[in-house]
């Protein structure tokens, strides 16, 4: 595996971060001490009194608080769903709902995306200039693009390394059963909505999904060289595997997910898949409902812009029997590349930390608890 050009410690370049204080602090302080109690954080774990309003882009605004975590200090938004209702205070009101969750067994569920920004590059038939094919940038190709070979970056993009470093250890001082999913199936049936499209050939197509492949294989290894928990992986789509790799077509796909599953039969009642593309979309969802029941609260801890999934399984969840409790722990990111500003042979190249963001450059008084976060991570790549 290559190896990564510049190691995180060298470079302090920020964008998009924007940090506020957060009037409603004392609020999310009870709520993260009401969770704590209840199992969801060990009893170890520390909270800072004073939150932050932490956007990392500019219409992904949400609420935080510092918590520390054996020597891991981090931002946490955290959302409890209820039986298909947000829980919103830590109150008596909701004594029941703690009490419950208090005796339930907790599984933690989080999944990583593959590739980023500039890392995997389409070429055109009319020789333009290369486009970005990652999983966000595929589904929005002109109808007149067509795609007819495939780059990819052998080394990691930031936002893979960032995952490793923000998301693994607070999963890890969590101490929960752990099942982490990597959509590479998700990615193979986005690209072959973009093949049925006429946007990109068939030999790019076929370079596409084994580079997939590929980079699913070595993601999987960054979390297990990273990650000494007990943990698992889970593919939502791996009924429907061969299918996916013969090409085969859309409806072929959901008779098979509807027989072979009772949770994926329910999902596809609820939603009407129109592509291959509305099928990955679910299997995100279809993680956060199948490990839970009335026993068994699902931790997800993902990214802030993996929020709209909760938000589809709250409007869901009533349909699915036993599922109980979803509590949403939300990390903000600390490495944030900016493809605005970076051509593609040079992405790998600069890395974006948040650092002096936290503790320079602010027109407010930062708080003397983020003085000192430990953002830094030795990361084992063999």
């Amino acid at each position: 595996m290559n190896e990564i050009l510049h190691t995180l410690e060298q470079t302090e370049q920020v964008t998009h971060v924007n940090i506020v204080e957060d009037s409603n602090a004392a609020r999310a302080y009870a709520f993260l001490h009401r969770l704590k109690a209840t199992g969801v954080f060990p009893s170890h774990a520390n909270f800072s009194d004073t939150g932050v309003r932490y956007s990392a882009t500019k219409n992904n605004e949400r609420h935080y608080l510092l918590v520390g975590i054996d020597g891991i200090d981090s931002f946490i938004s955290p959302k409890i769903v209820w039986k298909g209702k947000t829980v919103k205070g830590s109150g008596d009101e909701n004594k029941e709902k703690w009490d419950q969750l208090a005796t339930m067994r907790k599984v933690v569920v989080s999944g990583v995306c593959l590739f980023g920004g500039f890392s995997a590059m389409g070429l055109t038939a009319d020789g333009k200039s290369p486009i970005s094919i990652s999983h966000t940038n595929i589904q929005k190709l002109d109808e007149d693009t067509y795609i007819t070979d495939v780059i990819v970056d052998s080394r990691f993009h930031p936002y893979e390394i960032d995952y490793a470093l923000r998301i693994l250890p607070i999963i890890e001082s969590l101490g929960h059963p752990s099942v982490f999913h990597i959509p590479d199936l998700e990615y193979k049936l986005n690209a072959l909505d973009v093949y049925n499209q006429k946007t990109m050939s068939w030999d790019a197509l076929k370079k596409w999904m084994q580079s997939i492949d590929t980079r699913s294989n070595q993601v999987k290894n960054l979390i297990k060289n990273n990650f000494t928990g007990q943990t698992a992986f889970k593919q939502p789509l791996a009924i429907i595997e061969k299918e996916i790799s013969w090409f085969e077509p859309l409806e072929a796909c959901v008779k098979k997910l509807r027989e072979k599953d009772a949770l994926w039969k329910i999902m596809l009642e609820l939603h009407k898949p129109e592509s291959f593309t509305d099928i990955a979309n679910l299997s995100y969802e279809y993680l956060y409902f199948i490990y839970g029941n009335e026993e068994t609260a699902v931790i997800a801890v993902e990214d802030p812009t993996e929020h709209k999934i909760l938000e589809k399984a709250e409007k869901d969840m009533k349909s699915i029997p036993n599922s109980t409790a979803i509590i949403g722990l939300y990390v903000p990111s600390k490495v944030i590349p900016d493809a605005r500003y970076l051509a593609p042979d040079t992405h790998q190249d600069i890395y974006y930390l948040d650092r002096a963001k936290l503790t320079q450059q602010q027109n407010i008084e930062v708080d003397e608890h983020l003085q000192d976060i430990h953002y830094r991570r030795r990361l084992r790549f063999a």
